[in-house]
């Protein structure tokens, strides 16, 4: 079992890629020029997540919600554009055979890479499966660069 560190819990607005850089400084200018349309379509936007509950997977325990009108609208008109642009090709690579946008607004608790969860995993579910969170509001969504656990996380440079 491995419990995602404080450090790591995150709502991804929307992953666009999956390569890994050393830097932003390694950040090649095309993977750059998105930064004007994230821009317009994320300047001032308050990122909210409702009615939040456990969802237990194979292989996860997700916090996983719904986005308010004006997140999912953002979203969705960000990724409109970004499939009229350049930037189809790494959308259609990292959520290949997912629909875009992901359905899921979520973040991961916990992992594990066994057949069944243990059954102190289970009780523990069982124990808050009817926890209801109202809504977390985040501010506006920033462009990281983050290893796929979340354990390297890189701020955007201005």
């Amino acid at each position: 079992l491995e419990i995602v560190p404080r450090t790591g819990l995150h709502y991804t607005f929307l992953a666009l890629h999956w390569d890994l850089y050393d830097g932003w400084h390694a950040v090649p200018d095309e993977l750059r020029q998105i930064l004007p349309i994230l821009d317009k379509h994320l300047s001032g936007l308050n990122y909210v997540v409702r009615n939040l509950r456990l969802v237990p997977l194979n292989n996860a325990l997700l916090l996983a919600g719904t986005p308010d009108a004006a997140c999912a609208a953002a979203r969705q008109s960000l990724v409109s554009e970004l499939l009229a642009s350049p930037w189809r090709r790494f959308l259609e690579d990292r959520y290949a055979g997912y629909p875009l946008p992901p359905q899921v607004w979520h973040t991961t608790l916990a992992r594990y890479r066994a057949r069944f969860a243990s059954q102190a995993m289970r009780d523990m579910y069982f124990r808050h499966a009817d926890l209801r969170i109202a809504e977390l509001s985040m501010g506006q969504p920033r462009l990281v660069l983050a290893s796929e656990t979340w354990s390297r996380c890189l701020e955007r440079e201005s």
